[in-house]
Parts: C-alpha cells; sequence; structure tokens
C-alpha cells in the first residue's frame, strides 16, 4: 500500500511537523525520547 507524506508546517499543523511527528511517536513509546530529543539536535 503506497503512502504519501507532506511536510505541512505552519499549514494545516501549528509548528514543525517533522518534530511534532517525532513527539507523536515518543509519546506512544515507539521512539525512545531521549535518543529523538538528541538526534532531532544533531539535525
Amino acid at each position: 500500500m503506497p503512502l504519501a507524506l507532506f511536510d505541512l508546517d505552519n499549514t494545516l499543523l501549528a509548528g514543525d511537523s517533522d518534530y511534532l511527528w517525532g513527539q507523536f511517536l515518543v509519546e506512544r513509546g515507539i521512539v525512545d525520547g531521549e535518543f529523538y530529543e538528541k538526534e532531532n539536535q544533531r539535525f
């Protein structure tokens, strides 16, 4: 099944959609929060 993702910064979403997606994954326990924050800061 094809999946298309669009970056909607400050259009449909208030904020950076890349960061918000990562936070969503952290909140659900899919991604380690500490690791995500370190990697996000690195980029």
